[in-house]
């Protein structure tokens, strides 16, 4: 502490000169001069009984008090400085400021509050400044006048009543002020702080009907550890905690006020309130010397708060200082009543969603929670909902969540987790199947499916007689379905004759018909049955073989018939039956086609009896009395062979048909003519025909009679030629061109026997020429058709697709609109939708193979890029860069003044850019975003400032100031002699 008062003490010193002994100063760096010791004295006061009814609201009467004027609170000094053997006018007269720099330990000068004579009284001077508009910090004050040459200057020492810390915040701000006398130091002194507010929760109440209601009690406070303000502990100022003292007012309720405001988690105040029951507790229930119950966040503001997220609670107090001061307003968090506090209550919030309110502690501080409450909803529905024999898919589906958190997954039955909105499950076994839905805040909705209709068992078929081995003409079953879950929907029965293969054409039946096998029929019959359930299971069943026999048999006969031949036929008769057997096998020639009335036993082959026509008739009887007869024939036989004219027509080249014509067919034996057999086995009986034949050889015809004597008549085809004459085809280029390409036609042949003849061209001409060359100029398809002389053709078809004389197109894209400090990437995409892009060159001469490209450029200028297909077509394209600016902006500094001065200086930074200054950053740190920036310095140095253009190019700039003088002249008083009443003095001046 003694070393701390020391400190204070020096600022006399350092501060600047005090007069000793009323001597007279003269100015000079080492003076010499004899004073009259009493010849006079100089007078520093403060007038005392003012301010008075000047200023009615103040504190203090002694000429340096705080006063209220127009709502804002002022520091008021009002005193004299004369010299009491002169009159003379002062030529200065100054009222300094001293501000307390706490890193040196010593007072500074800071600035001038008054440079005047007070109302053209040479003695009187007057001090009037608004402390809301000082800095934190503690201040003195001293006065300098300057009369007749000689200069004085003293502190305003004033032996003031110590006060409390008064507020001066004008209803703004949290400003307070300490007007007060340092016994100590011998200083008048004002400290000015900001105020801090105090709180804590005396009850709460949180509730679905109030919403939360409480009782808050508060104090505003001052936090200041200053040796010399603890010094007077025991005055009038009141300690809340250590190093915090109570603000005068905060125990009166018509003086202090507090407000509780509720922001959003973004940080914007969406509920404010002052309201409830003000109540002062005074000094017994220190340190909280003020309350207000029924202190209410009510539930409508509660429901309006939809936004989930956290929400703090600001505690404000405001506190007026009696009538002398102007109201304070200071904020803080509002702490929770203990540490981990928590109470959570539930409510249907305005967005039509329930929501959770939690109010609890962190960090101290009370704080509301908002959540989601709300479970998600969603709809459901269950496919198919009649008997299924497969799966039943059971879907949820508009699934939501309207209570803020948001749907964050479902819960299938099987355990695995989905996150979408629509949710499809399929089932295969009947039972009880759960959804759970979640948001995510943790609500959770179930939804549960009862599946019952799932029927994947086969109806059963029961047979009244499985079958029957004994063959009937007939035989019938009873046949029942039943099925024990989805019930019989369907039963069918169909007749057929295979074991493994169901039938596809079903009759229905009701359950326990009887059920007879088809009429008419031979063989084994199996009856089948498809029985349908209501789910759709079917079973197809087959009973065993029910012998059916309703046929008499088949005879056959070797040959069946014989028309004309030279020799009597010979006949095998064959005779079967199925199922049950033959019984008896008969036979009987005849030269008619009526049944005969006798027969003969069958046993081996049969002669037909006699030339001329007859028929074969048979009898067969099967075992079970079946009766077939028939007849076989007619068979007949002579020996003379038949006559006929050939010829044939074009003689002469063709590549068409040949037609060969027979002509006066007859045939002169008994059995007369009866057919021709042609040279492709076909037959005709015309007497008079056209044959024709599409290529060479020798052609046959074999002429028959009815008894199958025969005469051949042939002839030679030789002038036919369908052989197409062939031709191959190139052309020349093959690859890419931006010229003309020539067809070639080679080695036209004709192997078919005609010979060449011509070929026609694609623009309709003809050539006989046998190698044909054919130029075109563009792509497309080229006919080309060869002949030869029997009129045969071939056509080929050339097409042309590497013909290329379009330019190729390009794309140039870059960034034109905001400028860059670095360098454009100028970006080249280039299309041919012929031949393709083949390359793409650079500015600088680089060959980039490829049909896109990217190129650096870094200065600004015109660009060309040259595209080539891959024809040798080209394009030229340009890119004009014009926003590179690379060029670091101007910067200027100057100060003010220049020469020597213990007032601050300014200094000014002014930059300036073609694109524009985006900024100035000051030596401090600070971001200007203008042209000219200044700041305000009180010691020597360098300051170094940065300017930066809109693309970011900087310049770096310094200035140094050396013309800073902050500290007074010493002068030191020596004395070098006496001579009676004079007393010799030397004065010594440094700085």
């Amino acid at each position: 502490m003694a070393e701390q008062k020391k400190k204070w003490r020096s600022k006399f010193f350092v501060r600047g000169l005090a007069v000793l002994f009323g001597l007279v100063l003269l100015i000079g760096s080492v003076v010499s001069s004899s004073i009259e010791t009493r010849a006079a004295s100089w007078v520093l006061r403060t007038i005392t009984g003012t301010p008075g009814d000047v200023y009615p609201d103040h504190w203090g009467e002694n000429g340096y008090s705080l006063v209220t004027h127009n709502g804002k609170s002022y520091l008021y000094i009002y005193g004299e400085h004369y010299r009491t053997d002169s009159s003379a006018n002062p030529t200065v007269f100054k009222l300094h400021r001293w501000k307390w720099n706490d890193s040196l330990g010593v007072f500074q000068r800071y600035d001038v509050l008054t440079n005047s004579i007070y109302n053209n009284n040479p003695k009187r001077f007057f001090g009037f400044s608004s402390l809301n508009e000082w800095e934190t910090g503690v201040y003195l004050f001293s006065h300098e006048a300057k009369v007749s040459g000689v200069t004085h200057e003293g502190e305003i020492s004033q032996n003031i009543t110590y006060s409390n810390w008064v507020t001066i915040g004008n209803g703004v701000n949290a400003k307070i002020a300490l007007v007060y006398y340092d016994s100590i130091n011998g200083d008048s002194k004002i400290r000015i702080r900001n105020a801090q507010a105090r709180n804590k929760i005396q009850s709460i109440s949180v509730d679905t009907t109030n919403g939360i209601v409480m009782d808050i009690r508060g104090a505003m406070v001052s936090t200041d550890n200053g040796y010399d303000v603890r010094q007077f502990e025991g005055g009038r100022l009141v300690k809340h905690a250590d190093g915090e003292y109570h603000v005068v007012g905060d125990d009166d309720p018509a003086k202090t006020g507090s407000e509780i405001s509720v922001k959003n988690p973004s940080g914007s105040v969406i509920y404010s309130t002052s309201s409830g029951s003000e109540y002062s507790l005074g000094s017994k229930e220190q340190p909280y010397r003020y309350g207000k119950r029924d202190m209410t966040i009510p539930v409508s503001t509660l429901k309006s708060m939809t936004t989930n997220g956290t929400y703090s609670i600001v505690y404000s107090i405001n506190v007026d200082s009696g009538s002398y001061g102007t109201k304070s307003i200071a904020s803080t968090n509002l702490n929770a009543p203990s540490t981990g506090y928590s109470k959570t209550i539930k409510l249907l919030a305005n967005d039509g969603a329930y929501h959770n309110y939690r109010v609890f502690e962190s960090g101290g501080a009370l704080k509301i929670q908002v959540t989601d409450a709300t479970p998600p909803t969603a709809s459901t529905e269950q496919t198919p909902t009649a008997w299924t024999n497969g799966g039943v898919t059971l879907r949820v589906y508009n699934i939501s969540d309207t209570g803020g958190s948001g749907y964050d997954y479902v819960v299938l039955p099987n355990g695995s987790t989905s996150t979408k909105t629509d949710v499809s499950y399929t089932v295969n076994t009947n039972g009880s199947y759960t959804f759970t839905i979640y948001d995510r805040q943790g609500n959770t909705t179930t939804k549960t499916f009862t599946v019952s209709n799932i029927d994947k068992t086969n109806p059963i078929v029961t047979f009244g007689t499985n079958g029957n081995s004994t063959y009937g003409k007939s035989h019938s079953t009873t046949v029942s379905v039943s099925d024990s879950q989805s019930g019989v929907a369907s039963r069918k029965y169909a007749w057929s004759t295979s074991s493994s293969t169901p039938p596809t054409n079903w009759t229905d039946f009701s359950n326990g018909a009887t059920i007879t096998t088809p009429g008419g029929v031979t063989g084994t019959y199996y009856l089948w049955v498809q029985a349908t359930d209501n789910a759709g299971n079917t079973n197809t069943v087959r009973s065993n073989a029910f012998m059916l026999d309703n046929t008499t048999g088949t005879v056959t006969a070797s040959p069946t018939s014989g028309g004309w031949t030279t020799a009597p036929y010979q006949v095998t008769l064959s005779y079967s039956d199925t199922p049950s057997g033959v019984k008896l096998r008969q036979y009987q020639w005849s030269t008619s086609t009526a049944t005969p009335s006798s027969w003969q036993n069958y046993s081996s082959t049969v002669t037909q009896p006699g030339t001329g026509t007859y028929y074969l008739h048979y009898r067969l009887e099967d075992q079970a009395g079946n009766v077939k007869t028939g007849y076989f024939g007619p068979y007949q036989y002579e020996t003379t062979k038949p006559t006929a004219d050939i010829s044939y027509s074009p003689t002469g080249w063709t590549n068409g048909n040949v037609t060969i014509t027979l002509n006066n067919i007859s045939d002169s034996g008994g059995s007369g003519y009866d057919y021709t057999k042609k040279p492709d086995g076909s037959t005709t009986t015309s007497t008079s025909f056209n044959y024709s034949v599409s290529q060479n050889g020798t052609y046959s015809f074999t002429i028959y009679d009815k008894a199958g004597n025969s005469t051949v008549k042939s002839v030679t085809i030789s002038n036919i030629d369908k052989a197409a004459p062939t031709f191959e085809t190139s052309y020349s280029p093959t690859g890419w061109t931006n010229g003309n390409v020539t067809i070639v036609l080679k080695n036209i042949n004709d192997t078919g026997g005609s010979g060449y003849d011509k070929t026609r061209l694609p623009d309709g001409t003809y050539t006989t020429n046998t190698n044909v060359s054919y130029t075109v100029s563009d792509n497309g398809s080229y006919q080309f058709t060869v002949y030869d002389k029997a009129g045969n053709s071939t056509t080929k078809t050339v097409i042309i697709s590497n013909i290329d004389k379009v330019k190729p197109t390009a794309i140039v894209s870059y960034s034109t609109t905001l400028p860059t400090n670095g360098n454009v990437v100028v970006t080249v995409k280039a299309e041919d939708d012929r031949s393709g892009v083949e390359s793409i060159l650079l500015p600088d001469g680089t060959l980039v193979v490829g049909d896109q490209v990217s190129y650096t450029v870094s200065a600004n200028g015109t660009y060309d890029f040259v595209v080539t297909d891959k024809a040798g077509n080209q394009t030229v394209v340009k890119a004009v860069v014009s926003n590179i600016d690379k060029t670091p902006p101007t910067l200027t500094l100057t100060a003010n003044p220049t020469a020597w001065t213990n007032k601050p200086i300014t200094i000014t930074a002014s930059a300036s850019d073609a694109g524009g200054i985006d900024r100035i950053v000051l030596p401090d740190g600070t971001v200007v975003r203008q042209t000219t920036a200044s700041i305000t310095v009180t010691q020597n140095g360098t300051y170094t400032f940065e300017a930066y253009d809109k693309v970011g190019n900087r310049t770096v700039k310094s200035i140094t100031i050396s013309n800073y003088d902050g500290d007074r002249p010493s002068v030191n008083i020596k004395e070098t002699g006496r001579s009676g009443s004079k007393i010799d003095v030397q004065l010594e001046y440094g700085d």
